[in-house]
């Protein structure tokens, strides 16, 4: 019987239009770290043409800063639907959170940028708010959000932790050199860009996700009108035109400009996916993997940039279409497992593990 309860447990929770936005947000994800050549120098000649660098233009003025924000907030809906089950403990939340963090070391044996190892940590803290009210939420994003710009001024990480002596990534490195640097070294190198970025970016939202979800928002987000996305999308342009403006030298407007652009990003999407969601459906079994397919991504992505794209001297144009095909495999991948499976390969181990026993992944026979 326990085990039955546990496996409902998300059943009546899961958001289609919600698992369709984390699905498309981590092509959005991809391609941002398919624009950093996933921690690689830029090669010699991948961007000689007109198309390598249009297409390189267009992923660094639209995407970054962007996807993960709404990859970031949808974790923070996620837990709000995990933690607000009484029977769930705020210590196995916890447990949850440790077992997360553990996964972001072993990816980041691969890609030092994987972000799940800290999203563990900022779990961990969002316990604190899980009695909450909604105006205490919002109060305490408010506080983050503006303590995060403020802090970035002070670019703490390099204060608290010690640069690498090599940098990692290295053309013309093995993914043997790069499997042998150290995974402690790996998370310093991530968590001094984090503190130097403000430290808690990621918990504001978080915090803004869990607020979203549990004032009811996101179960009425298949309600959006075509008002709440042209006030949020004159937001985003406000601030996008004005930071323009000024040149980059104010960070608030920069972040501002990066969050209302997520949000705009985001309810962009769920309005479209209202009519026309039929033709995106195949999308919600890639945000229902997300966990798998997000570290998958971050895995191979090294793997291929070591081992094939880089050593061949590929165009920029030819890894965006590498990388699209790649995340073609993963969609039809999703699709595939979840018509014989309930959970993602990853999403059924870090379950099992979390209650500590096995728990029934295949699905009945038809």
């Amino acid at each position: 019987m326990i085990i039955v309860n546990i496996v409902n447990m998300n059943v009546d929770t899961r958001i289609k239009s919600i698992d369709a936005l984390r699905g498309i947000v981590l092509l959005g994800i991809l391609l941002v770290y398919l624009l950093g050549f996933f921690g690689f120098p830029q090669p010699i000649n991948s961007c000689s043409s007109s198309v390598d660098l249009f297409l390189q233009k267009i992923i660094y003025i639209f995407l970054p800063n962007r996807c993960n924000i709404v990859f970031t907030i949808l974790f923070g809906v996620s837990f709000y639907f995990i933690l607000k089950k009484p029977q769930y403990s705020s210590w196995r939340f916890i447990w949850r959170c440790v077992l997360l963090i553990f996964l972001g070391l072993l990816v980041k044996k691969f890609y030092t940028w994987d972000a799940l190892m800290y999203y563990g940590l900022m779990g961990i803290v969002l316990v604190i708010f899980r009695g909450a009210k909604n105006r205490t939420l919002l109060v305490f994003f408010v506080i983050t959000f503006f303590a995060t710009i403020f802090l970035a001024k002070y670019q703490i990480g390099t204060l608290i932790f010690h640069s690498p002596e090599i940098y990692r990534y290295q053309i013309g490195d093995s993914l043997l050199d790069i499997v042998n640097y150290s995974v402690f070294d790996s998370a310093i190198d991530y968590l001094r860009v984090v503190f130097n970025s403000g430290i808690f970016g990621s918990l504001s939202y978080f915090i803004l996700g869990y607020y979203l979800a549990k004032s009811g928002i996101i179960k009425k987000i298949d309600n959006l009108k075509i008002k709440h996305l042209m006030f949020i999308g004159f937001l985003y342009l406000l601030f996008f035109f004005l930071m323009i403006k000024i040149n980059n030298n104010y960070l608030i407007i920069t972040r501002l400009r990066n969050l209302f652009g997520a949000l705009f990003y985001a309810t962009s999407f769920l309005y479209l996916y209202k009519r026309v969601g039929k033709y995106l459906s195949y999308l919600e079994a890639y945000g229902r993997l997300g966990l798998t397919n997000y570290c998958m991504q971050n895995i191979f992505g090294v793997i291929f940039m070591s081992s094939v794209l880089i050593p061949c001297g590929c165009s920029f144009s030819f890894m965006f279409i590498f990388f699209m095909l790649f995340y073609i495999l993963q969609l039809f991948f999703s699709v595939v497992w979840l018509r014989y499976f309930k959970y993602g390969p990853l999403e059924w181990c870090w379950r099992c593990i979390t209650y500590l026993q096995y728990i029934p992944n295949r699905r009945s026979k038809l």
